[in-house]
């Protein structure tokens, strides 16, 4: 074979790889699809009256951080919640009321900045007690569930989700104190309290394969009256990397 007709067979396949080549580097650097996952919790109970309640917690650069508490009645408004660093956490919503039963309150960011507590200032000097809950993978805060129930044994919430793995985050109160028994979701905080004017908080999450009804709950003894907030933190969107070269025809 003449060294002319060699490369007049190799062009044109050269030629394909070059006009490829873009589509290969877009399909190689392209973002794995990642659903929001769990990575750790800090918790505090005031254990005496005030207007401040911090609470304790790493958090890393662009972690979504969901922030839950509890005060009783006297204990509104709520004046600020901040990093240790001043960076405002924004109102999600809350659920419950301080006459019949408790009142959950939840805050959040999504993509973080570092720190190392979160310190809720409120009206006035009362107990209070709360939990942040840290996860990765968030773009968004979703849908928002509420609770407001006496003398319950399986307080419950569910969220629809709107995206695959999606995750429902919450918090229950309760002024009883219970014993849980089991559990609908991963529960990361369980029945805690320091003080006895102290609501008792338990923090539930729980996950979907794929958009749905998402329950977070617990069997517990003895009944409760209840006061729940919980929130969707929606995951990362992005086509899944592909690492395999297309091939290129001889």
């Amino acid at each position: 074979m003449s060294a002319s007709s060699s490369a007049s067979k190799l062009m044109p396949n050269l030629t394909r790889v070059l006009l490829l080549f873009p589509l290969l580097l877009v399909l190689w650097s392209a973002p794995a699809v990642a659903g929001v996952a769990f990575l750790r919790e800090g918790h505090n109970d005031k254990g005496a009256a005030g207007t401040t309640l911090t609470i304790t917690v790493t958090i890393n650069a662009g972690d979504d951080v969901v922030v839950l508490f509890t005060t009783p009645s006297g204990g509104e408004p709520i004046t600020s919640v901040l990093d240790n660093n001043s960076v405002a956490y924004t109102s999600l919503g809350s659920g419950g009321d301080n006459t019949n039963v408790a009142r959950v309150f939840g805050y959040g960011l999504i993509d973080a900045p570092a720190a190392t507590s979160i310190v809720i200032t409120i009206a006035s000097a009362v107990t209070a007690n709360g939990v942040v809950l840290v996860y990765s993978g968030g773009t968004a805060f979703g849908n928002t569930a509420t609770l407001q129930t006496t003398s319950s044994t399986n307080p419950s919430m569910s969220a629809t989700t709107q995206d695959n793995d999606n995750i429902v985050a919450g918090m229950f109160a309760t002024i009883t104190s219970v014993t849980n028994t089991a559990q609908t979701g991963t529960i990361r905080l369980n029945d805690y309290n320091l003080n006895q004017a102290s609501r008792v908080i338990t923090a539930v999450d729980n996950t979907a394969a794929t958009p749905q009804s998402v329950t977070i709950s617990f069997t517990c003894t003895p009944a409760g009256n209840w006061g729940a907030f919980a929130v969707e933190l929606r995951a990362a969107a992005g086509a899944a990397r592909q690492r395999t070269l297309l091939g290129v025809g001889t």
